[in-house]
């Protein structure tokens, strides 16, 4: 039977409590359990049953759409779905073992993670989608915070999904009051609201991996395009240019990778050699797969038949970068 939030179940099982870390620094099962609001994990056998009515739940209404998405992925994207349904919205239940441990041994599995840069390139597009309708400022606030806060819960409200939307918000508001927008103030202020909201969260590894990336990027990408074009001149000249372009990304991406590293080696003992140069590749891909998809399960939504053709073209691309992942692994 179907079970809903606020309803007893009543059988024989077990309940596990969450592991200890099993080498020095490693991820505390606990924090990270207290980090997503449960305290225990278990099984039941067969036979239970459920009594009384359940409540209403934001978290089940959200776990509800997520659902109603994952199939229309499937009808979208169909033998590719499995990727699209991790990367848009979360779930990795559907995905091949074999991808994820390749993705992890490249150092990039953190990309079928929903997190900042996910929500990030969404408030990118909705800020320019919206500038085009004929309604004002406040309304196009509105409307966008609506939308992020209805993805932040379908994807399951990780810690850098949460954090992006606080930043989205305040340089959303800050725009619609005229001020400045600060990047450095409004992460700490999503820090510090966070650690006030859920005081476990800044102790879990995906806060960490989350926030000192983020500010990586901010203190560093500029020392290092700026070293950059001290080397290669002609960038400053033609910043529009695609080397121009490539070499921001590159500097975006080296800067995380620098902030990371530490994280890395305190969760996991191990940094991959092949991070850096993957992670170039492989973010750009990600962006414009994720946006892609966005784009083709909008249009399948009204239209079935293109939309299954458009994302028969994207899953293409997406399953020769699955082939190339593998290869690299081995």
């Amino acid at each position: 039977p179907a079970v809903r939030i606020g309803q007893r179940v009543k059988g024989t099982g077990r309940l596990f409590a969450p592991s200890e870390p099993r080498n020095p620094g490693g991820v505390n099962g606990r924090i990270r359990a207290l980090a997503r609001d449960y305290e225990l994990s278990g099984y039941l056998l067969p036979g239970w049953t459920v009594e009384g009515g359940g409540q209403f739940s934001l978290r089940e209404l959200f776990r509800r759409a997520q659902k109603k998405l994952m199939r229309h992925a499937e009808a979208v994207f169909g033998r590719q779905a499995p990727l699209f349904q991790a990367v848009l919205l979360g779930s990795r239940e559907n995905l091949d073992d074999d991808l994820v441990t390749a993705m992890r041994l490249t150092g990039i599995v953190h990309l079928l993670t929903v997190s900042g840069m996910h929500l990030s390139l969404i408030a990118l597009m909705l800020e320019r989608l919206l500038r085009r309708l004929p309604c004002g400022r406040w309304t196009r606030f509105a409307a966008q915070t609506v939308i992020l806060l209805f993805y932040t819960g379908v994807t399951g409200a990780a810690a850098g999904t949460v954090r992006a939307l606080m930043m989205a918000t305040l340089r959303s508001l800050a725009g619609c009051r005229g001020r400045r927008y600060e990047p450095l103030t409004a992460l700490a202020v999503a820090a510090w609201s966070m650690a006030l909201i859920r005081p476990a969260w800044p102790l879990d590894a995906s806060f960490q991996f989350s926030f000192f990336v983020l500010l990586g990027i901010l203190l560093l990408s500029g020392a290092c395009l700026s070293a950059m074009n001290r080397f290669m001149p002609w960038m400053r000249r033609h910043p529009q240019a695609a080397g121009a372009l490539a070499a921001e990304t590159l500097a975006v991406s080296f800067s995380a990778q620098v902030a990371a590293l530490p994280i890395q080696l305190l969760f996991y003992g191990y940094v991959p050699l092949l991070a850096l140069a993957v992670n170039s590749f492989a973010g750009g891909l990600m962006s414009l797969l994720m946006l892609g998809g966005i784009f083709c399960m909008a249009v399948g939504a009204g239209l079935p038949t293109v939309g299954r053709w458009l994302g028969a073209a994207v899953g293409a691309v997406s399953g020769a970068a699955q082939r190339l992942i593998l290869e690299l692994k081995d």
